[in-house]
């Protein structure tokens, strides 16, 4: 969920897709303190750049950094094809064991993440999902540099989903009261690629971003959900003028007014059928945007 505030009519809600990925306050920052301290970067199986400097950047910021099943792959095949991939003592293709890694701590595999070889080595602190795609060698690998390896049996849900519900169990185990606050979550991967998995990540995003902070990211957007009521958006791309849109995922319509865009909205209804603000233009640091509806807000990343 993003960070609220209530008044006597509608709910205020704050978000921070410029602080997420300069990771700096932005020029006229939000009166609301900022996202969660504890930022979680989640790949989803998709291609990594070797060159975004973007996804090396957010890596290297994020407390703790979860591959979704065959993002584990991708991870080994951008940074770690120069290294051995089956170790020692371990028969070629035979699988490894796939259990719930029930008795991991949350703070256990942050002790982890602040070790340099998982922030500068590309070492992930756990690889979550049924576990179908990432190759065993790979799992072996990783799980053989101190990566947690966690089995979810269920074909019910994606891998996207099974993280999420995992980091819900892992915070609610944590037990820590002067650290009750959700983390921030970065899906690297949610966007771009294939259509369908890109509409699947939009269907997690709708139907679990109202529950914490949940950004969607590729090298060239970042997606957030925008919840009914007033949604200040930090949009501080340093004198630079994005490209944005407001799209009605998962509702049949809704009435929105804007200010900060080069277009702005006055009560006007958006719907597949009808009005669609794409190719809109942010103009200010903070954009708002009043809604009756859940709505997906996206922006174009420049690095």
């Amino acid at each position: 969920m993003a960070m609220t505030a209530t008044s006597a009519a509608l709910r205020t809600f704050y978000h921070f897709p410029s602080r997420i990925i300069y990771g700096t306050k932005p020029r006229e920052p939000l009166a609301a303190a900022g996202p969660a301290e504890r930022l979680v970067f989640l790949l989803l199986n998709q291609r990594i750049s070797t060159s975004d400097s973007l996804f090396t950047r957010l890596w290297r910021r994020a407390h703790l950094r979860i591959c979704a099943d065959g993002a584990a792959n991708r991870l080994y095949n951008a940074f770690h094809q120069a290294n051995p991939l089956v170790v020692p003592d371990r028969p070629t293709n035979q699988l490894p064991q796939r259990k719930p890694a029930t008795s991991t701590t949350l703070r256990a595999m942050l002790t982890v993440a602040e070790t340099s070889s998982h922030t500068n080595q590309y070492i992930p602190e756990a690889i979550c999902g049924d576990l179908d795609s990432v190759l065993p060698d790979v799992e072996h690998y990783f799980s053989h540099h101190q990566t947690v390896v966690h089995y979810v049996d269920d074909q019910d849900t994606t891998d996207f989903m099974k993280n999420l519900l995992w980091l819900d169990d892992l915070e609610q185990r944590h037990g820590d009261a002067t650290d009750p606050a959700k983390s921030t979550v970065i899906a690297y991967g949610g966007l771009g690629g294939r259509l369908d998995q890109s509409m699947s990540s939009l269907y997690v995003l709708y139907n679990y971003g109202a529950q914490r902070p949940i950004y969607l990211l590729s090298e060239e957007s970042i997606a957030l959900l925008l919840l009914p009521g007033v949604n200040h958006v930090e949009c501080d791309w340093f004198d630079q003028s994005p490209a944005c849109g407001i799209l009605p995922i998962g509702v049949t319509s809704a009435t929105v007014t804007t200010q900060g865009l080069r277009w702005n909205l006055n009560n006007a209804q958006t719907s597949f059928s009808g009005l669609l603000s794409t190719s809109n233009i942010v103009d200010k640091p903070v954009v708002v945007v009043t809604t009756t509806d859940p709505l997906i807000w996206t922006v174009e990343v420049r690095k």
